[in-house]
């Protein structure tokens, strides 16, 4: 061969030249693959279409609880379909590769049938009329089975259609009582937190009754009235006080010494003030006794009895009587209302401490209250789109096309395979032809001996057929 470049005429002798090279080879692959073709056991494929048929109630009027895009949900929708133990169930009831299924090649079954089972997603362009977004969401699916006997496998492509119709409905209806339960555990929860709240808020607000800040101002007027009313006690004491060591003083001349009645008058005065079994009382009271007894032994009494009728002793005995009673009135109101007050001192004394207490308590309630009502809201919306679901208008897969038997088989595809093939062949062929020409070292024509003596021949002699 030579080094010089090919051109058309040159092609067209090396394939005379290796016809046989490319032929038979060729035609012993094309026979083979043919044999192939035919030799492969036939499968038949049949195919279900369901649609996702969009909710027919206005999703804002009525919210499914059921989210996720229509791909994802058949996804989940596919894995709880092609378990293990539906594949199984599925084998044995239809009695699937009959030949090879035995509880010791389960798993090479179970993967066989998942070969052999086809969910292709239908999508399409739409443009959101809200938003002027073009997107494709998958409007619908498709469900496909292959196997070697076509009513088989129309048989299990029902099956499967109807395993994902119900696994569908199913889950929807499942997902929604989720909701639900969920929402309304959540509801009783917050119910019994409120009511606890609602007890200690009140059990609070009685314990610290006039220390609230609802009740600050009020306090703070009850302290002043109060105040000013020990104000007016305080300047109502002493006259009365002068008023009463006064007539004590004029009841002395009367009914006994001056000395008796002097002491009587402190007797009575330190029994105002203090008990029977106070020292100063003790004291003051054997001191009249002494001077009584001295009074009755030199007669005392018939003066006593003498004055005790005085109408001027009775006058006075009696206004004494009143200003007694009154003063004694006096200090039991000023006793009440200095105890008023230091409670209302108290209690605004420890209002910053209860409000603030009182503020995270009611803040926790009000919190609890909007939560509380949120979730009642959000409830509502769950029980109505569990209602959607039950009733079958929320969003849903309707078959729209059911299984089919398949006249003719979809495997093995001849033509494909003969096509296939041919281009083997034929490049088997050309590759085996080009590997001949290179390995042969004779001298093919003019050119290549012009190449190898670096001069054109003298004369070419034409092939002589004899």
């Amino acid at each position: 061969m030579s080094d010089n470049p090919l051109i058309l005429e040159d092609f067209g002798a090396i394939l005379r030249r290796r016809k046989l090279h490319i032929l038979i080879p060729a035609a012993l692959i094309l026979l083979m693959s043919g044999a192939i073709a035919y030799i492969l056991p036939p499968a038949y494929i049949s195919t279900a279409k369901i649609l996702i048929e969009q909710q027919d109630i206005p999703q804002n009027l009525v919210t499914s609880t059921v989210m996720g895009y229509a791909a994802e949900r058949i996804q989940i929708i596919q894995n709880r379909v092609m378990t293990r133990d539906n594949l199984w169930a599925m084998a044995e009831e239809f009695d699937l590769y009959a030949g090879i299924r035995t509880i010791e090649n389960q798993q090479e079954i179970l993967a066989k049938m998942r070969e052999d089972i086809v969910i292709t997603m239908v999508s399409a362009d739409v443009v959101d009329p809200k938003t002027g977004r073009s997107s494709t969401p998958t409007i619908a699916f498709t469900v496909s089975y292959k196997n070697e006997s076509p009513k088989l496998a129309q048989s299990v492509t029902a099956e499967l259609a109807e395993l994902y119709l119900n696994e569908n409905r199913r889950s929807r209806t499942e997902e929604t009582q989720q909701t639900s339960s969920f929402l309304e555990a959540e509801a009783q929860r917050l119910q019994t937190q409120i009511s606890e709240l609602g007890a200690k808020v009140a059990a609070f607000k009685v314990k610290n009754a006039g220390a609230l800040p609802d009740t600050f101002e009020a306090t703070s007027r009850m302290l002043a009235d109060a105040q000013q009313q020990l104000g007016l006690l305080d300047a109502k004491l002493p006259p009365l006080e002068s008023r009463y060591t006064y007539l004590k003083s004029r009841l002395t001349g009367f009914g006994s010494s001056a000395l008796l009645a002097k002491a009587r008058a402190d007797l009575a005065a330190a029994r105002d003030k203090y008990s029977d079994i106070h020292p100063d009382v003790v004291r003051l009271k054997r001191t009249v006794e002494s001077l009584e007894a001295g009074a009755n032994q030199s007669g005392g009494s018939a003066v006593y009895e003498t004055t005790s009728s005085d109408p001027e002793y009775l006058e006075l005995k009696s206004e004494l009587q009143q200003v007694s009673g009154e003063i004694g009135a006096v200090r039991t109101q000023r006793a009440d209302l200095n105890r008023k007050i230091s409670e209302y001192q108290s209690r605004l004394a420890q209002s910053p401490n209860v409000e603030r207490e009182y503020s995270a308590l009611t803040r926790d309630l009000d919190h609890a209250t909007s939560k509380y009502s949120d979730i009642m809201n959000k409830l509502t919306s769950a029980k109505l789109a569990e209602e959607l679901e039950r009733e079958q208008k929320a969003e849903r897969f309707i078959l729209i096309e059911p299984a089919i038997y398949p006249s003719t088989p979809s495997e093995p595809n001849i033509p494909a395979i003969m096509l296939l093939g041919l281009t083997f062949a034929l490049g088997v062929g050309i590759s085996i032809a080009a590997l001949a020409e290179y390995l042969d070292k004779r001298i093919f024509g003019p050119k290549e001996l012009a190449t190898i003596f670096k001069a054109p021949p003298l004369a070419i002699i034409p092939e002589i057929r004899g």
